[in-house]
């Protein structure tokens, strides 16, 4: 009686792997192969003699197109037939590969991925395992053939619904049986040789093998500066795909140089992309004049029109760029956005000189170019000098206005995540706080203070006069009540050099320039060595 194989009670690779040992060739035919999903009869394929197809592992996959791309061609009206020329299959070739080495990229690489891949690589270049695909029509069937050297049951095969993945050969469930009966068996051999000798075969067995060789699961290290290399070309391959997609318009040819011309071809292409993009320099390089290229270019490509926001002093210069290189657009104060803004119609493309102003989210500028956005969806082109933030929670305008702001749609998907008095979330109630534990602070190892010294006390003056005063002459001595207690008498005249009288000086002060009139001052010497100043106008010469 035949066996099911449902992944459930009994896995399929249970029954593979009691098969395969004493094999002497396998053929696998199955619509779609996991690379790591080898690794689980990777060590019994090892055990066949190579060199040959008839003593090897022969794979066949016949799915060579996404399941979606199937589903579509399905439900077209229109089904012509596929002719496998030159051309179509030097493409399938290039999707295939590429399917597997999407593969290889997908997933976190794990140790036990990459011996098995290792392995397969290995196998393939050993010829003990030879992988074909088949082209002349989507071929969907799964089969696993197992030829041994046992005179009973020579070939066994499993028929059933698992591909040869890791889910397919011990997780999801599925249905396999095994077939014994030695005619049904020859008969699925011949069934799997007649396919594998077609014409429209296509024998990926080096390439898979260098596709390997050259991954992350290669067996050789690489050179640290050529990992930083790789990691660059993938950086700039945006970069040069944007040089390659637009044109620099006719106005403009000859008046930009290399470097700029170089910068309005990539910005543009992030434009369409990705919506917005912020064009940093520094002063004097010309980002009017790229940017002006830039909306020229828009507005050749879908006919649109730009607004153009940049402080007063600007204004003059960027409508004179408009002009002269023909833009459809205005150009409007940032000191009259929050008036005017909000009443504009629908600029495709927003052009925000000295954007770096704009830092403050929450200043009213700001909101209203941010709502201006959000209302119109306009493609966003920064301008700025300085592009960096002043701290690390200061945002740059870049990454603040020309972004979608996605967080009033999660709000409105998530009920329960909106906030309350000006975006602050409640407080959670008291019931279900835990209490607050006292801070304790063990006396041990901690440093007794320092101890204080008691203050000085102030010195004192009793009252009455001192032992060493002398009266001044010619003036009387200070009376008893005078002297305040804790007060330190006066210095005795003996000893004190004589007051020297300040100089008088008068005259006139220096004319205007125009030598009709002017200022005069005189200083005089007042009471007890007071200034002061008299100011009196007369007339010049």
């Amino acid at each position: 009686m035949p066996t099911i194989f449902d992944n459930i009670t009994t896995p399929l690779v249970d029954g593979l792997r009691k098969a395969l040992p004493g094999a002497t060739a396998a053929s696998f035919c199955v619509g779609y192969l996991n690379l790591r999903g080898w690794g689980q009869l990777a060590d019994l394929v090892d055990t066949l003699p190579g060199n040959d197809e008839s003593r090897a592992c022969r794979l066949l996959v016949g799915m060579h197109r996404p399941p979606e791309e199937d589903m579509k061609a399905m439900a077209s009206l229109k089904r012509p037939g596929l002719a496998l020329d030159g051309p179509t299959i030097a493409r399938l070739r290039r999707r295939i590969t590429e399917r597997f080495k999407q593969q290889l990229e997908f997933g976190v690489p794990t140790t036990e991925a990459e011996t098995a891949l290792r392995r397969l690589a290995a196998q393939l270049r050993a010829r003990k395992v030879f992988l074909k695909a088949f082209l002349r029509y989507p071929l969907h069937a799964k089969l696993y053939l197992i030829e041994r050297a046992d005179p009973v049951a020579p070939l066994i095969g499993f028929v059933g619904s698992s591909n040869l993945t890791l889910a397919g050969l011990s997780h999801q469930g599925e249905l396999n049986v095994d077939v014994v009966e030695q005619d049904a068996a020859q008969k699925l051999r011949d069934w799997f040789n007649e396919r594998w000798q077609d014409e429209w075969t296509l024998d990926l067995t080096d390439e898979l093998a260098t596709l390997i060789e050259t991954s992350w699961a290669r067996t050789e290290l690489v050179r640290p500066y050529l990992v930083y290399l790789k990691i660059a070309s993938h950086l700039c391959e945006e970069a040069r795909q944007g040089e390659r997609e637009f044109r620099l318009p006719k106005l403009f040819r000859g008046v930009l140089m290399d470097f700029q011309e170089a910068a309005v071809s990539l910005a543009a292409h992030y434009l369409h992309r990705r919506g917005g993009v912020l064009l940093g320099d520094v002063v004097g390089l010309g980002k009017t004049l790229m940017a002006t290229a830039v909306a020229r270019v828009l507005q050749e490509d879908d006919d649109g029109n730009t607004l153009v926001l940049c402080p007063p002093k600007l204004r003059p210069m960027w409508e004179r760029h408009l002009e002269k290189y023909q833009i459809t657009g205005r150009v409007l104060s940032l000191g009259r956005v929050i008036d005017e803004l909000p009443n504009l119609p629908r600029y495709r493309l927003l052009i925000i000189d000295e954007s770096h102003n704009l830092r403050n989210r929450q200043g009213r500028r700001y909101r209203a170019i941010r709502d201006y956005i959000d209302l119109n969806e306009p493609r966003v082109l920064l301008l700025s000098a300085t592009p960096y933030s002043k701290q690390f929670t200061d945002p740059t305008i870049g990454a603040s206005v020309s972004a979608r702001n996605d967080n009033c749609s999660k709000k409105a998907a998530n009920p329960s995540r909106r906030t309350t008095m000006e975006g602050r979330l409640p407080r959670r109630p008291m019931e279900g706080r835990l209490p607050r534990r006292p801070l304790e602070r063990p006396l041990e190892g901690r440093v007794p203070p320092r101890p204080r010294l008691p203050p000085r006390p102030l010195a004192r003056v009793e009252p009455g006069p001192p032992t060493n005063f002398r009266p001044r002459v010619g003036v009387e001595p200070d009376p008893p009540h005078r002297l305040m207690e804790g007060c330190l008498p006066r210095r005795p005249m003996e000893g004190r050099l004589p007051r020297r009288p300040m100089a008088r000086v008068t005259g006139p002060s220096k004319t205007s320039q125009s030598g009709r009139g002017g200022t005069g001052a005189s200083i005089r010497s007042g009471y007890r060595g007071g200034v002061v100043l008299e100011v009196s106008k007369f007339a010049g010469r």
